[in-house]
């Protein structure tokens, strides 16, 4: 009697390995992918946060000084930027134009609020007047 064990049965077949495989490195992957977007998104938020935290010690140093925090704020701006320090990531600078937007709209709304009713009333009609001429004379062009 003679005994041969015959051919070996394999536990996996190579397809099936190679599916698995495929399936978990794509996982893996995704896995990457999900923390870079995490990871750009933090250093984002963190150059966000430090553009606010220094622009209001700055601000605040100025105020100090008796000038205007608008100064301070600008002047963080400046060095914390792309032409001094650099410290900032090049995704703020890609949504740059949209944040001078909104700090825009900020200083006016705040330099609307601080108007005085009196005041205005005591620049009289000269001050609407001449702020009407000029509109009309930039039409002209």
């Amino acid at each position: 009697m003679k005994y041969s064990l015959g051919k070996p049965k394999l536990l996996i077949q190579a397809d099936d390995f190679y599916d698995f495989m495929s399936q978990e490195a794509s996982a893996f992957f995704a896995f990457i992918n999900a923390f870079s977007i995490f990871l750009r998104r933090l250093i984002m938020l963190t150059s966000l946060s430090l553009i606010f935290l220094v622009g209001l010690v700055m601000g605040a140093i100025c105020q100090k000084l008796k000038l205007p925090r608008i100064i301070g704020m600008l002047v963080t701006g400046i060095v914390l930027g792309p032409y001094v320090l650099d410290f900032l990531d090049p995704s703020i600078l890609s949504i740059s134009a949209d944040l001078r937007k909104m700090a825009l709209i900020i200083i006016l709304i705040k330099a609307g609020l601080s108007l005085d009713l009196k005041d205005l009333k005591k620049a009289g009609r000269s001050a609407i007047l001449s702020c009407g001429c000029r509109s009309t004379n930039g039409n002209a062009h």
